[in-house]
């Protein structure tokens, strides 16, 4: 597992760091593949939701 955290001081749009997670949010394996690879929310994030 790795975590990631965005420092206070930073400047940018979150737009800018939501379009390329929208491309790599984790997916179970299906039936053909060994293992499978993305991110998920956390779970506070995903109950208010």
């Amino acid at each position: 597992m790795t975590i990631y955290r965005i420092g206070s001081n930073w400047q940018s749009d979150l737009q800018v760091l939501e379009d390329p997670l929208q491309r790599t949010v984790f997916e179970e394996c299906g039936a053909t593949q060994e293992c499978s690879v993305g991110w998920v929310m956390t779970r506070c994030h995903s109950a208010a939701n």
